[in-house]
Order: C-alpha cells, then structure tokens, then sequence
C-alpha cells in the first residue's frame, strides 16, 4: 500500500500488509488512507494530523497518543478500545463520536441508568451533540425521544 499525502500526492511511506506494526510514531499527517486497511495496526503516537481517512477500517488499531487532530474520520471504523482511550481528537471529531454514542439512545427503552437519562436529556448535551456536522444528512439528536 502506498500513502500519499492528500494534497500532493507525494508518496508518504509504502508498506505491505504485513507490515502495519511498524507505523509507531509514523508522519502519517496529510495522508491519503481512504479506504486504506489499517486494521490491527500500531499507529501509537503516529501523527495523523489532516490525513484523510474517510472509510478506512481502524478496527483494533492502536491510536493511543496518535495525533488524529483535523483527520477527516468520516464512515471510518473506529474501534471502542482501550487502544482508542488515548488518542488525540479534535473538537468536530469529539462531536462526531459522541453523536453516534447519542443517537441510539433515541427511543431506546433498554436505558434503565437514571444518570444515563438525566445526562441525555440536558440542553448542553443536546447542543453539543447537534454540532455533529452531518446535520442535516442525519436527523439531529432528540432529547424527546429519550425514553
């Protein structure tokens, strides 16, 4: 696989499957990963700054202490690990990933924790959750439909 970077198209790294353990601290910023396959990779305190990795699957990859500020995440695969916890975010990416945390709490009546309902049903919760920036694409969040 080659990684380009998204405005040049200078090749950035060439690597084979195999090889993905080996992007610890990788300059990844600006890359093109679209599409790219970088499940299981180590990518701790790699630098993904605006690289674009719209539809890539990153499940099971390692982010802690990656550097993913201004990364374009979209309909990527973002696995829910502790290898995750660590990773930098910025404020649309922190946005994005709590909406999809909130949106199917809509009309969901396995929610039984009064904390978990209290804390959705907030104003400041519903404002945060509404900057998601696929609205309109996506009906915005709604604290009505909280059960």
């Amino acid at each position: 696989m080659k990684i380009l970077n998204r405005f040049t198209g200078e090749v950035l790294i060439e690597i084979v499957r195999k090889n993905l353990q080996d992007l610890r601290e990788a300059n990844l910023s600006g890359a093109n990963l679209s599409e790219a396959d970088l499940r299981e990779a180590n990518l701790r305190e790699a630098n993904l700054s605006g690289a674009n990795l719209r539809w890539a699957n990153l499940s099971g990859a390692n982010l802690s202490g990656a550097n993913l500020r201004g990364a374009d995440i979209d309909y990527s695969v973002l696995h829910l690990s502790c290898k995750t916890l660590y990773a930098k975010f910025d404020d649309k990416q922190i946005i994005q990933i709590l909406f999809h945390g909130a949106k199917p709490c809509e009309n969901n009546e396995n929610i039984t924790d009064p904390d978990i309902k209290k804390l959705l049903k907030t104003k400041i919760f519903q404002t945060v959750v509404n900057k998601f920036h696929r609205i309109p694409e996506v009906n915005p969040f709604n604290v009505e439909n909280v059960k």
